[in-house]
């Protein structure tokens, strides 16, 4: 289906283009409302070891609850889950699809989508299916810059740390005792 292909292409190209999460995550959702069957979608950081949410990408009105049982059983399977309104009344139905899952952390693309055009629709999960991996890899990329980002900017605060006492007073006079034995 070209509509699905559009969307393909559209979401490769804010990979491509954005180089903050904050961003990227916006225009995937956006991209996805857009263009797919999903009534709304999030993209959620959790902490793999007890669940906690570290981060969330999602419209700021949209209340998204998923249980840590839920939760355990996307993490644990690395598989997609259809979950129908599990938390309560004011719940909606959703897919969730883990885009990476290790040791530390699980990022998780969570749809708001009816049942019936996820279950019928082979295109539709082929479509998911991709999206969610393409976003998986901007994600690791991203995270893994913003990581080397801050381990760039602590080595050059510990550089200058370093630089300053080697040019304080007391520093000159230990190396001008050394020079004189």
């Amino acid at each position: 289906n070209r509509g699905a292909l559009d969307t393909f292409q559209k979401i490769l190209h804010i990979i491509n283009e954005e180089e903050e999460i904050k961003p990227l995550a916006d225009k995937i959702i956006s991209e996805i409302k857009k263009n797919t069957p999903a009534n709304d979608c999030a993209i959620a950081i959790y902490d793999s070891h007890d669940l906690t949410l570290l981060s969330e990408y999602k419209d700021p009105l949209l209340k998204l609850k998923v249980s840590k049982k839920t939760l355990t059983k996307v993490i644990k399977n690395k598989e997609a889950f259809y979950t129908q309104g599990e938390e309560g009344a004011e719940d909606h139905s959703k897919l969730l699809l883990p885009l990476f899952c290790n040791d530390k952390i699980a990022c998780i693309l969570i749809l708001v989508i009816q049942e019936e055009d996820f279950q019928k629709n082979d295109e539709l999960r082929n479509l998911f299916t991709m999206i969610s991996k393409l976003i998986s890899v901007a994600f690791k990329k991203q995270l893994k810059m913003e990581s080397l980002s801050k381990e760039l900017s602590d080595t050059r605060r510990l550089q200058y740390e370093f630089d300053f006492i080697g040019d304080s007073e007391p520093m000159k006079k230990v190396y001008n005792m050394i020079h004189r034995v």
